[in-house]
């Protein structure tokens, strides 16, 4: 069995959170959410900026409001919590690691102690396995855990910046919402070219269709057993049900399609025109049809076009991708 860790990336608002908490579920995984190395960083002085907020934590017993911490350093406080780390073992965790000689002001300290907080949740859950939501630094990532496995999860463009649009404090910007899908899926494609046995794009709009048959394929891409229990999640007592999360709402019932195609209703014709004039090329080559052929064909219930193993092969897309770049670099 590969005990290697698994990184889940994905725009916000594209299904990241259902898949890290459909794999807590599994016996043998123990799924952290977005502890993203850029919070740990305080500056040239991070490292006494740790120390001190770790004494004071440790004085309170509790992560107070009154608290002076760093906007980030409370975020990922907050989002360890979420993993089931209360407080005082935060605390207790940033201690050893300096003890231990890692600094935080090193991106080797940072990547480090976040391996430490996601491998105190393994632990305390008795499981075999840990990961996490991750960045798109994949090369960094490998650098520290060679044998990871990451998952990209896939949802349609103009569904992913309509929820945007109307959930949470998001970008509302169309144009560099949209550009931030394409460089999202761009960078990810890159990397299942060049470690395809390590790199899985998940489809959205397949999960919801087909939740069982799309979990145990994930499932065999990161050499775990299916269990038909990870789709009864919201049955069970997950880490992430005793925090907050803007997705609680959804991740708190059965996997369904009802927000599949949400974008007819939110978004305006010339807000589509323009996801389809940034990400018309990439959307086509992941198998999603244009606004014109949904209309003729009703979007075939909206899901992409070909198997996963078609559209997530490298040689499947290569053509078509290449083609894609060529096109961005014309437009520019």
């Amino acid at each position: 069995m590969n005990t290697g860790p698994i990184f889940i990336r994905g725009l916000s608002r594209s299904g990241g959170t259902l898949i890290v908490t459909l794999l807590d579920a599994h016996p043998d995984v123990a799924m952290s959410y977005e502890l993203y190395p850029r919070l740990l960083d305080c500056g040239a002085d991070g490292d006494a900026v740790l120390e001190r907020s770790a004494v004071a934590i440790a004085q309170q017993g509790a992560l107070s409001k009154d608290l002076d911490l760093p906007r980030d350093l409370r975020t990922f406080i907050n989002r360890c919590i979420r993993g089931g780390i209360k407080p005082v073992d935060f605390a207790a965790l940033v201690r050893s690691h300096q003890s231990n000689g890692y600094s935080f002001a090193t991106d080797e300290g940072r990547y480090r102690f976040i391996e430490i907080c996601c491998v105190a949740k393994q632990r305390a859950e008795g499981k075999k396995r840990w990961g996490l939501k991750c960045n798109n630094q994949y090369e960094q990532y490998l650098e520290f855990w060679p044998d990871a496995k990451f998952i990209d999860i896939v949802r349609d463009a103009r569904d992913v910046v309509a929820s945007q649009q109307v959930t949470g404090a998001f970008n509302k910007d169309i144009d560099e919402a949209t550009t931030g899908w394409v460089r999202t899926h761009s960078h990810f494609l890159e990397l299942v070219r060049s470690i395809p046995n390590q790199a899985y794009m998940l489809f959205y709009e397949r999960l919801v269709a087909d939740a069982a048959g799309e979990t145990a394929k994930l499932c065999e891409f990161l050499d775990l057993p299916f269990e038909p229990a990870m789709l009864e999640y919201y049955k069970r007592d997950l880490t992430i049900y005793r925090a907050s999360h803007l997705s609680m709402n959804r991740i708190s019932r059965p996997i369904d399609a009802s927000q599949v195609g949400r974008w007819k209703t939110i978004l305006q014709h010339d807000d589509i025109a323009r996801i389809d004039a940034i990400a018309g090329g990439l959307m086509a080559t992941l198998g999603y049809q244009g606004d014109d052929d949904a209309d003729r064909s009703e979007r075939n219930s909206n899901h992409p076009t070909g198997t996963t193993e078609e559209r997530t092969r490298p040689e499947s897309f290569q053509a078509t991708f290449r083609e894609y770049l060529k096109g961005l670099l014309r437009r520019r």
